[in-house]
């Protein structure tokens, strides 16, 4: 019990990276180094209740029409649904991302 405690504590904190393929909006002006502010929409179910999974990250800013491009992205926060116990959890919407050489890194915001 202490251990899956610890593991979901490492990975609401960020500790822990996730990989999801999701689909990324953004300028083509983001420069390597840079970070933004992203909000993330989830998949809703057949009822029209959101699941909890990250399906896009909007990343807008003021210089012009966004681009999509379905992208692995690195998560560090809770990006799961459901904790070990299958309670839900609310999968945070405002991440900080950063466009790296190979690719994109995204943490909560304000962690």
């Amino acid at each position: 019990m202490f251990r899956v405690a610890l593991y979901e504590s490492l990975v609401a904190e960020g500790h822990i990276a996730h990989h999801l393929s999701v689909d990324l909006f953004m300028t083509n002006d983001w420069l390597v180094g840079e970070n933004r502010a992203c909000a993330s929409s989830t998949l809703k179910d057949s009822q029209g209740k959101p699941t909890g999974q990250i399906v896009s990250l909007n990343c807008p800013t003021d210089n012009g029409p966004l681009e999509s491009h379905n992208m692995d992205i690195e998560f560090h926060g809770d990006t799961r649904s459901h904790d070990a116990s299958d309670k839900p959890i609310a999968v945070p919407m405002w991440w900080t991302c950063t466009r790296h050489s190979d690719g994109f890194s995204c943490k909560v915001m304000g962690k």
